[in-house]
């Protein structure tokens, strides 16, 4: 079997773009920003983006490889979404 593909005949844009991006020479240098938009850093910085892949790539073969030895992944909650260990005080 080939692969799947589509031919557009018409692209029509819906929604012009109110923000641009970024310069890609200059990119993003402030770490806040790219830590908090995240889709801008895939966008822009194509380290991040290979890095990105690849950890998805490792993530699918570990997965493949232990559901092949017959494990199951499970999901298990947090005990506590806050550390409180830190306020604890002696008697």
């Amino acid at each position: 079997m080939g692969e799947l593909s589509i031919i557009p005949t018409h692209i029509e844009i819906l929604a012009p773009c109110l923000h641009m991006l970024p310069h890609l020479h200059y990119g993003l240098k402030d770490k806040e920003t790219r830590f908090r938009q995240r889709y801008l850093d895939l966008i822009l910085n194509e380290f991040s983006r290979d890095r990105l892949i690849f950890r998805a790539k490792i993530i699918k073969y570990m997965r493949d490889f232990f559901e092949k030895l017959g494990f199951l992944e499970v999901e298990t909650p947090m005990m506590n979404m806050i550390a409180g260990g830190a306020t604890a005080k002696p008697l």
